[in-house]
């Protein structure tokens, strides 16, 4: 309740005024009286208490609070005087004083006091588990820890631990490092401070680093070492979990025959490219049931058909060429002097130096000529110089070397002013929702590359070293064989891995920006029409600076137009697959006295082989072959992942596991039943295979290799444990993990 009473009201008794509050005074008040600390009023019910204060404190008008039992009603009054007025004259500057400290605390503590005075939402449950439960606080020590992690460079995500073995699994997110870390302090993982203290020693962080980390981060320095001591106890724990090397003799053995047991075969290969025929009639009809077969269909190597088109992209780009910058370099006369003779001098016997070899064949000539006539003189030097023995002959050279030297400094001061000014229109745009920038006005059109040139500062411009080129279309696989920048990468040593044929496709409408990998440049993905933001050089020196202009996304060829030429070369080459289907067959049936004599008596199939230019010695075209002695997994290979890889067999190439079963199981079958017909369509091949011996596994090659194996079997196992150990689905179902979905 709000009441503003007149100060002549008061001041009369003011009874009749506050009668209708149910207030009265107990005494009529004068205005001397208004300056009292207090005035006691009483209510019809209960005696309340009255309180005012100055008005340069509080309001524009003295007020009076009357405070009943929780009610306030305030009462405004036209002037404070008497005995408080004095008081806050008199004891102004200690209020002043304690206002100010007031201030200063909020000032210095305004966080902190946010923080305390915000509500606490530390206890609110996020997931259930058999560890017990996760609440938000975990949560957001868990996402201390792990940030601490990563500055120390300890990947917390794929914790490859024990034995370091590899763990081929996802990574982990924050949930499954509370887990983790829950599991190893159940199980009593905990390291000591000193072993801490040597881990990090040992990966290369010294206490001064730790303590300067917790000084920069304002913690205390225990708390990163509580942290590291989880992520070893963590790793303690793995290691803990991993199998004893149990692995039977039994098992060891048939390892190492899988590998030291060897097979050689006799075969005849032909391959379907060594028996198209070109001049072949392909009609309209047989191009478009081809073309429909497999228009939809990933092209593969061999007869695996597909006219899938790859993305495809139209790139514009900036050459900056450096034989243009250092024509234009300009260098004071002496100064270009000075530096071309103190190279000269220090490189005398640089390329650049050397004499023209019809200058150093001449004076060889010259010499042996005063030799043979007897006017050569013996105590002469016969030595012939190779280099330039004077400065004036060298100058040319070294001044062009100087030259370079210096246009290499200007063209990369050229390349960043490129890539800074092409990049301001895109500063302060927004990403949409699949992460690019929406195209700022103006950067669109092609013409744009000319406008941003025409401001480019004279001193940078270098007489037109500064070029503007476009591409046709292209897809990955052509990418390297665009002019000028097919062949280009980043210019930055750290980055310099990243190739032009690459970067081309991490593009808008063809890519996707990686929103949760940490390892992902996301800078180097452009939307259509930006330019990228680190400049490109090649082999020779030239720097680029691109941007794509269109895009394709695969998909199926549109027209029949668009692959007709392949299609056609489809169509020749699946014939010629199904003839060699039939000349296989005919030597099979004919290989009664040994395959070398069915193939020697086949005219039809010897006669394309000697047509076939590439050299047999390379084990790729068609013909006769004794393959050399192959395992059933690849050498070395034993106990390891690697046995499901692909084995070179001569005279077919790089075959798959189930071939070289192919192969064994001959060796099993009755005398006359040991060839067979075998298709290999990734290789666009088929062979006939003869089986001709097997090595068996001597026990000196099987003592020498056993240890080999069963390291290598060992790692393979703890592999594979720590790969399911790590699981992020494996933590989850290991602690009945359950989210808690928050109300």
């Amino acid at each position: 309740m709000l009441a503003v009473v007149p100060l002549s009201c008061l001041s009369d008794g003011g009874n009749d005024f506050l009668r209708p509050t149910g207030i009265r005074l107990l005494s009529p008040v004068n205005r001397g009286q208004l300056a009292d600390s207090a005035v006691s009023v009483k209510s019809a019910k209960r005696q309340i208490i009255v309180l005012y204060f100055r008005s340069v404190v509080f309001s524009e008008k003295p007020t009076i609070l009357v405070r009943s039992n929780g009610r306030c009603i305030s009462l405004c009054i036209t002037r404070v005087c008497g005995p408080m007025n004095k008081f806050l004259r008199k004891h102004n500057k200690a209020i002043l004083a304690v206002a100010m400290s007031l201030l200063l605390v909020v000032w210095l503590g305004g966080s902190a006091l946010t923080s305390f005075l915000a509500p606490d939402f530390s206890g609110i449950l996020v997931a259930k588990t058999s560890i017990g439960d996760i609440v938000e606080g975990d949560k957001k020590r868990a996402s201390f820890e792990t940030d601490i992690l990563s500055s120390l460079g300890l990947q917390w995500q794929l914790p490859a631990f024990a034995a370091n073995a590899y763990v081929a699994t996802e990574p982990i997110s924050i949930m499954e490092w509370i887990l983790l870390t829950r599991e190893a302090e159940r199980a009593g993982m905990i390291p000591q401070q000193v072993e801490v203290e040597q881990f990090l020693s040992g990966i290369g962080r010294p206490l001064s680093m730790i303590y300067d980390m917790a000084n920069q981060r304002r913690v205390k320095p225990e708390l990163i070492f509580e942290t590291v001591a989880k992520y070893r106890g963590v790793a303690m724990l793995a290691a803990s979990t991993m199998p004893s090397a149990s692995i039977s003799e039994a098992s060891i053995r048939t390892m190492a025959e899988q590998e030291l047991e060897k097979a050689t075969v006799n075969l005849v290969s032909l391959k379907a490219a060594d028996f198209v025929n070109d001049e072949e009639t392909v009609t309209d009809a047989d191009i478009q049931a081809h073309f429909q077969e497999y228009r939809e269909t990933q092209p593969g190597p061999g007869i695996q058909f597909g006219y899938y088109r790859p993305a495809r992209v139209k790139v514009q780009y900036l050459k900056v060429d450096i034989d243009k910058v250092a024509e234009n370099v300009v260098l004071r006369e002496q100064t270009l002097e000075r530096k071309a003779r103190e190279f000269w001098r220090q490189n005398p016997e640089d390329s650049a130096f050397a004499r023209p070899l019809e200058d150093v064949a001449m004076d060889k000539a010259v010499i042996d000529e005063l030799k043979a006539s007897g006017d050569w003189n013996d105590d002469a030097d016969d030595k012939v110089a190779t280099h330039f023995e004077t400065f004036d002959d060298a100058r040319d050279a070294a001044i062009q070397i100087v030259k370079r030297d210096e246009a290499r400094k200007k063209i990369q001061d050229v390349a960043d002013w490129l890539t800074r000014e092409l990049a301001v229109p895109w500063f302060d745009r927004e990403t949409d929702d699949d992460g690019y920038k929406p195209a700022p006005d103006g950067v669109m059109p092609r013409t744009y590359y000319s406008k941003v040139l025409e401001g480019m500062p004279s001193n940078l411009q270098f007489g037109g070293a500064v070029t503007i080129h476009e591409t046709d279309w292209f897809d990955k696989e052509e990418a390297i064989l665009v002019e000028d920048i097919g062949d280009a990468r980043v210019a930055n040593a750290a980055m310099s891995s990243r190739r032009f044929r690459d970067l081309a496709f991490l593009v808008q409408g063809i890519e996707t920006v990686p929103t949760e990998s940490r390892r992902v440049n996301t800078s180097l993905f452009l939307a259509v029409g930006q330019s990228c933001v680190f400049p490109l050089r090649d082999n020779v020196g030239n720097y680029y600076v691109y941007r794509i202009t269109d895009v394709k996304p695969p998909g199926p060829a549109e027209e029949l137009a668009d692959v007709r030429e392949k299609v056609i070369d489809g169509v020749r080459l699946m014939r010629a697959y199904e003839r060699c289907k039939g000349h296989a067959e005919r030597v099979l049936a004919a290989a009664g006295d040994g395959l070398k004599a069915a193939y020697d008596a086949d005219e039809e199939i010897k006669a394309v082989v000697s047509a076939i230019t590439k050299p047999a010695s390379m084990g790729q075209s068609s013909g006769y072959y004794a393959s050399r002695p192959f395992g059933r997994v690849p050498a070395f290979s034993a106990g390891t992942d690697r046995v499901g890889f692909k084995q070179f067999v001569n005279g077919v190439g790089q075959v798959e596991r189930e071939f070289i079963e192919d192969c064994f199981a001959l060796g099993s079958k009755p005398a006359g039943e040991r060839r067979a017909v075998r298709e290999v369509p990734e290789l666009g091949a088929i062979t006939v295979i003869e089986w001709a011996e097997l090595a068996p596994m001597y026990k000196p090659d099987y003592e020498k290799e056993r240890a080999r194996i069963v390291n290598s079997a060992r790692r393979t196992l703890q592999s594979r444990v720590m790969t399911e150990w790590f699981s992020p689905q494996r933590i989850r179902e290991r602690h009945a993990f359950e989210m808690v979905e928050v109300q």
